[in-house]
């Protein structure tokens, strides 16, 4: 195989650049397919735009086989299919963000790369990363915020969407992190309208604390551990 080196273009590199070409080489030497039958999905593994992965790919001279690599994904059941349609077309008529789609994934039952696959199907991928882009964030940008949502994608956060629940656990079990998770969550998700009595559970023992917020768990969109990454990027 010929390698080539990146094209000096002046502008910054990637740093994830070489992550992409070991593993797309990995997965040629192998014949293993790739992670998600979208280009998008692909590129978002490594936080990347889709035009830059591809660009690592082509430069490395690995594109072709990479993508020859890429899984079809099975078309989602004709009634989901017809119900996140009409969701997105209901959003892009009132000119309105449609919901994450961690949030669809978990509403209909079809997985995230289902659902990016009928996206591309029906080319509505400009129409709603459009869409996104003009939306207002839910959690407006302050220091506050971007605190508490760094805490919610490390490993101790999470957000339930059927539990409406917000939840942070420190192991350490560290007073002064819980106790400004406690502060700032409170304050964030107040303004969310009031909270349900027993809003706030908290478990010294664990190090432990939970909001519970329907308004403000739906605002965030879901945070576990196979999601968290395309909720930041989509929503906030």
């Amino acid at each position: 195989m010929v390698e080539r080196e990146f094209k000096n273009t002046g502008a910054p590199r990637h740093p994830r650049v070489a992550d992409v070409v070991a593993d797309a080489r990995r997965h040629i030497e192998e014949g293993t397919p790739l992670p998600f039958p979208s280009l998008d999905a692909n590129a978002n593994v490594y936080g990347m735009a889709r035009a830059t992965w591809k660009r690592a790919l082509e430069e490395a001279g690995v594109a072709e086989a990479t993508y020859e690599l890429i899984p079809k994904a099975p078309k989602p059941r004709d009634a989901n299919r017809r119900s996140i349609l009409e969701r997105f077309e209901a959003c892009i008529a009132a000119g309105e963000a449609p919901p994450s789609l961690a949030v669809l994934s978990q509403e209909h039952g079809i997985s995230v790369s289902n659902i990016l696959y009928l996206i591309d199907e029906k080319g509505l991928q400009g129409q709603l990363r459009e869409l996104r882009k003009n939306a207002k964030t839910a959690f407006a940008p302050s220091q506050d915020a971007a605190w508490f949502l760094g805490m919610l994608a490390g490993t101790g956060g999470s957000v339930s969407l059927k539990d409406s629940e917000v939840r942070f656990t420190n192991k350490k079990n560290d007073p002064d992190l819980v106790a400004a998770f406690n502060r700032i969550g409170g304050k964030l998700l107040a303004e969310r309208g009031k909270p349900k009595e027993g809003v706030v559970y908290e478990d010294q023992k664990k190090g432990r604390i939970s909001f519970f917020s329907r308004k403000g768990s739906r605002e965030l969109g879901g945070f576990s551990s196979f999601n968290k990454q395309t909720t930041l990027q989509e929503k906030h």
